[in-house]
This record gives C-alpha cells, sequence and structure tokens, in this order.
C-alpha cells in the first residue's frame, strides 16, 4: 500500500482561484474562487498546489519496498517487441553500451511527450502545438508582501502581459508570463530580464532566489489509440495540455488509477462464476482494458478544451472582446447558478464517466462516489474510529447499502460471486446509530455516516446499494425496494466479454454542463448591452 493521503495534507499549498484584469492591489477581479481553498466532496482539497519532483520522490521511495517493483533511473527503452503473447521491452543504460531485455504479458508506457514507444507503435499524436512562448520561472520567495498579494492560484488577464502565478510548498512560487512576439527566449531567461520582467508586475526581486528559468511552447495532443495489443500509454506519452490549470501530473494519475486494476483483473486470468447462469469459470476479457481509452480520452478533451479557453480568455488583444469578456465574467460570478459554475466547474468540474465499464442503465452510473468522513471498528478491538471513506474501502471492488443488508439486496449466488473478485460489503448506518451492536449483527462491515453525506447522495438517487468499482466509480446501483442480482450479472456479461461496453452517449450530454453557462452568461450580456 503506497497510501500517500496523509503525508501530503502536509506537503501542499492550499489555495483558491482568482481570475484579475491586472495586478493587485490594481484591477478587478472577475472570478473569485477563494473559496476552493477546502475540502471537496472527495474527501481531498478543492485545489491545492503541489512541489512535483518531491512527491515523485516520496512516491519512489514508498514503491521501492515492494518485492516485486524494480526501480531502474537514468535507463531509456531503446526496443520494443511484441512476440509469443508477449512483449520484449530493451533498455540501456543512458550513456551505456550493454542492453537488458525483460519479457511481460503488458507494457504501461509513461515515457513523456517524447515517447518513444508511442513512436515505435507508430500512434499518431493528435493536435498542435501553440505558436507562443511562455516563460515559466520557479523562485524561492521569503517576501510576505508578495504571498499577501497573491495569495490564490492568479490568472491576470492584463492587456500589457498575460501571465499566472501560484504559490507551491517549501516557500516556492512559480510565475508563467506569455512573452510578445518580438521577445527572444534567449534574452528572456537571462535572470537580469527575468527580474525585470517580474518588477513590471510588482514582485520584489530583491526578496527572491530563481531556481528555475524555461521557455516552453505547450502543446493540446492527444493520442489516437491508448492501446496497441499488449501495450498501453498513460500520463504525457497519451496526452499533453496547455499547464494553465496545472492538470498534467494529476491527469497522469488519473490515467493509472483508471487502467490498473483492470490490468490486475485482466492478469489474473480465469475467475470462478457462482451464478446459475455460469456452470464453470470464465476468462477476463480484454475488452475492459479497451474501455480505458473510452473513459480517459473524453476527460482529457474536456481538461484541455478548458485549458484552451482560459487561455485565450486570458489573452485577448482586441479591446472590445476584452470588454465583453470582463463584462461577461465579472456579472456571471455574481449571478446565482452561474457563479458556482464559474468558480468550480470551469476550473475542473466532476470528471464523471459517459461510456465504458458501466451498467449505463442505473442510476448514477459513471459518477465519482463522494467521499465522507465514516465512523468503524477498528480491527481485532472494540473501537470506533473516524476516518475517510477510502481508509475502509481498500484498493477492490466495494458494495455499499444503505440501511438494509447486502442479503437482502442479493442472492447467495450473487454474493459469492462478487466474493470472488475481492468485493467487500459495507452496511452505512445513520449518524447516531450504535456502532458496536451494528457491527456485532452484521456479516458486513459496518459504518456510521458522520455527516449525512451518503444518506444525501443514496436519497437524491433513489437507491439502496451501489456497486464500486476499485477507482471509485460507480459502476451500478440497486434501486431502492429491488433486488441486485441483474447488477452482478451484467458485471459477471462485461468481465466475461458476452455484453459490449457501455455505449458512447452524444457529445452534448458530455458538454452541456461546460457550454450552457457560457451561453447563459452571453445572453445576460447581448441583453444588457442592447
Amino acid at each position: 500500500m503506497i497510501d500517500l493521503g496523509d503525508w501530503l495534507d502536509s506537503h501542499i499549498h492550499k489555495c483558491g482561484f482568482e481570475l484579475r484584469t491586472a495586478s493587485p492591489p490594481g484591477g478587478t477581479v472577475l472570478v473569485d474562487a477563494s473559496g476552493m481553498a477546502t475540502r471537496c466532496k472527495y474527501g481531498c482539497q478543492q485545489l491545492a498546489t503541489i512541489h512535483q519532483p518531491t512527491v515523485e520522490e516520496k512516491l519512489r521511495e514508498r514503491v521501492k519496498f515492494f518485492p516485486n517493483v524494480q526501480i531502474y533511473l537514468e535507463h531509456e527503452v531503446t526496443n520494443l517487441l511484441e512476440e509469443n503473447g508477449l512483449v520484449a521491452v530493451t533498455v540501456r543504460r543512458v550513456g551505456g553500451t550493454r542492453p537488458e531485455t525483460f519479457h511481460c504479458k503488458y507494457v504501461l508506457a509513461c515515457d513523456g511527450g517524447r515517447s518513444f514507444v508511442r513512436r515505435k507503435l507508430g500512434l499518431r499524436y493528435k493536435g498542435n502545438q501553440l505558436n507562443e512562448q511562455w516563460l515559466v520561472m520557479d523562485v524561492v520567495s521569503q517576501d510576505e508582501d508578495t504571498a499577501q498579494k497573491w495569495p490564490n492560484a492568479t490568472v491576470v488577464c492584463s492587456p500589457d502581459r498575460t501571465f499566472l502565478t501560484v504559490a507551491l510548498p517549501q516557500n516556492l512560487r512559480r510565475f508563467e508570463m506569455l512573452l510578445h512576439d518580438s521577445e527572444k527566449a534567449a534574452q528572456t531567461v537571462r535572470e537580469s530580464e527575468a527580474a525585470r520582467l517580474l518588477s513590471d508586475v510588482g514582485v520584489d526581486v530583491h526578496k527572491l532566489i530563481f531556481k528555475r528559468r524555461m521557455v516552453y511552447k505547450f502543446h493540446a495532443r492527444q493520442v489516437e489509440h491508448w492501446r496497441k495489443s499488449r501495450v498501453l500509454l498513460a500520463g504525457d506519452a497519451a496526452h499533453c495540455m496547455p499547464p494553465i490549470k496545472g492538470q498534467g501530473m494529476c491527469c497522469g494519475v488519473e490515467d493509472a488509477a483508471n487502467v490498473c486494476w483492470k490490468l490486475a483483473m485482466t492478469l489474473r486470468g480465469n475467475m470462478k462464476c457462482s451464478l446459475q447462469s455460469c456452470s464453470s469459470g470464465y476468462e477476463v476479457a480484454e475488452q475492459i482494458l479497451d474501455s480505458y481509452q473510452k473513459e480517459r480520452s473524453p476527460w482529457i478533451e474536456r481538461m484541455t478544451a478548458q485549458n484552451l479557453i482560459v487561455r485565450q480568455l486570458s489573452s485577448l488583444r482586441n479591446p472590445l472582446l476584452r470588454f465583453v469578456r470582463d463584462i461577461t465574467l465579472f456579472l456571471g460570478d455574481r449571478c446565482p447558478g452561474v457563479k458556482n459554475w464559474l468558480r468550480y466547474e470551469m476550473y475542473k468540474g466532476s470528471p464523471d464517466l459517459f461510456e465504458g465499464f458501466l451498467e449505463h442503465n442505473s442510476i448514477g452510473s459513471g459518477e465519482l462516489f463522494p467521499q465522507p468522513y465514516i465512523q468503524t471498528m477498528v480491527a481485532a478491538s472494540e473501537v470506533a474510529s473516524t476516518k475517510l471513506l477510502d481508509k475502509v474501502l481498500g484498493y477492490g471492488w466495494s458494495l455499499l447499502v444503505y440501511r438494509r443488508s447486502a442479503g437482502d439486496v442479493l442472492s447467495v449466488s450473487s454474493l459469492q460471486e462478487l466474493e470472488n473478485i475481492g468485493c467487500q460489503a459495507l452496511h452505512i448506518l445513520p449518524r447516531g446509530s450504535d456502532l458496536t451492536t451494528a457491527q456485532q449483527n452484521s456479516k458486513e462491515i459496518a459504518i456510521v455516516d458522520m455527516e449525512d453525506k451518503l444518506k444525501g447522495w443514496f436519497r437524491q438517487h433513489l437507491v439502496d446499494a451501489v456497486l464500486l468499482r476499485p477507482d471509485r466509480f460507480v459502476f451500478g446501483t440497486v434501486q431502492s425496494g429491488c433486488s441486485g442480482d441483474h447488477l452482478v450479472e451484467t458485471l459477471h456479461a462485461m468481465l466475461s466479454g458476452t455484453r459490449p461496453l457501455a455505449p458512447e452517449q452524444p457529445n452534448w450530454q458530455r458538454y452541456w454542463p461546460f457550454v450552457v453557462p457560457f451561453v447563459i452568461v452571453f445572453c445576460i450580456i447581448l441583453f444588457f448591452m442592447l
């Protein structure tokens, strides 16, 4: 178990988000999402920054204790060949001459935007390079005035220069500045010129130390096929986007969370079957791997589009377009209904699934399940412990039943089928319930809904039970008063390949939460202008 949750809580910088027309104290705040510096319904911070090298170092430190993991730093892949149902991967130390070949059933390539694996497989990297240069600077700042001036992740839409700044842990701060066409990368990357640019936006350069200065041209790309036979791509090897919203590493981690449990189930091979419709066992079909791109690609498209829209809005040069932008965002941020979308959905939103490995006829299917604080019994004791739901669910499938027991919702054979895939059952009790007595009288893990958030979710969807995938997305639900055997039948059919993946939904269903508020605000502006 890697479990960086508790460690991350003390190694992040919690902040909000704002979009403004000039550096403070001047200018107008167009969008104020300072409230994002709080926990969201998924149990984590709505907005926080990390120092990526520190997090990567911690991940390597935790992973190296697993006996089945080997880490090869400063190595590169030099060849990839599929033969006899295996993939031969040849690696070599950078600058070395002696290659080493590994044979594996599957390869998950996370080798960056210039991926050798992607090029070796001949996969098209669709998209384009943005025709603009950004100067990215990481500085160590002890200046309290700067911290107070920019407490949030801030995008400044100044007609003089578009830039963004955000505080990072360890007293680090990042500035990303859009260079003018006349400015040369080799010149602006010099410390004296970078200091001048920061001074122009009100930064006291005498109170900071430069740690990094680089000029980038950003890309907006996605690989055409995320999987080719036994090789899958993830992270920048599969997609890249402008870093305005800081979602690069986040999307890579989400890729891993989506595909790793599917690889594990595929590698596990034959599965036992306890259903009446299945007389023996079955082989987990590889279509479960096909769901990887179906589920991740739409979200990457949406995040990339949002990045491009924020970039375009923040760098407008035409005075009339800037005026329309400013008045639209200013009024929208103060308009109930539109306000919440601008402050939260525009920045990221909910990563719900619309197709893939889901029971798409179920209410709530494809939603990311909330993660409130719950109370449960500590193993081998009679002491109740309060923790996030994630700590109890573990890393496999989970069946959560509200008020009723699992035996009231599923037949014995269905419960056995879920047990065969490592699914655990949890009995949710309302706040104020006697946890000790409930656990003694229940075969499932009893948990108490301390914040009534689970109660709200089940009542909103009118369901008694929910089957969660290992990545916490809802596979399907059981409606109130109904049997859930059909849900397990569907799961078995999809795992064995006798039922196809959930069909693709129309594009308007994916993007209407993203487009409609823009249309509403634009109509409001037209009304006032006319």
